[in-house]
């Protein structure tokens, strides 16, 4: 992938090896491992969810948990990546042996998932990365699921939300040029 230039320059580049030249703005310019595009979505929702994800050895699938993010990517070659950031703070009550998962999918596929265990009536962090190489020059639409083994909030506590709001699950992506 190239950087086209808005302006061309049609002067000559002179005999000064030292300075910088017209051509060299013309030129192709390698953009390897650069981030050609990115995205953020947020949840900023302190509610009861109680849909869980089973914490076994098969894959999530798109209709455990409950979905709290979800954003459109566009990649422009069949060869760019797509990482994916996900980040969010949890709470959960009852039992001592509590745990929360989210996972994150590419259309109904899951393409990560992770547990996180927590303790009785505690908050904590969750999250994680994924870095994707879709194979086509296309639109994709990823999304996050979160459940737990028991009734679980994001954005605070297991009783209501910390900080006035500003505390929020997010989902930053990135396109990158290989």
């Amino acid at each position: 992938m190239g950087i086209t230039h808005a302006f061309v320059s049609a002067k000559s580049d002179g005999g000064d090896a030292t300075k910088v030249k017209p051509s060299h703005w013309n030129d192709d310019h390698d953009v390897t491992g650069m981030v050609v595009a990115r995205g953020y979505t947020e949840y900023t929702t302190n509610t009861d969810l109680t849909t869980a994800i089973p914490s076994d050895d098969t894959i999530p699938t798109s209709s455990e948990g409950t979905e709290i993010l979800s954003l459109s990517v566009t990649t422009t070659t069949a060869t760019q990546r797509v990482r994916l950031r996900f980040s969010g703070q949890t709470g959960v009550a009852e039992a001592a042996a509590n745990y929360t998962i989210w996972a994150i999918y590419q259309g109904t596929t899951c393409i990560a998932a992770r547990r996180n265990d927590s303790g009785y009536d505690e908050t904590s962090w969750i999250g994680g990365e994924v870095e994707v190489a879709p194979g086509a020059a296309a639109a994709y639409t990823f999304s996050v699921r979160v459940g737990s083994n028991t009734t679980m909030r994001m954005n605070g506590t297991s009783a209501a939300r910390l900080f006035g709001g500003v505390n929020k699950a997010t989902l930053i992506y990135e396109v990158i040029e290989p």
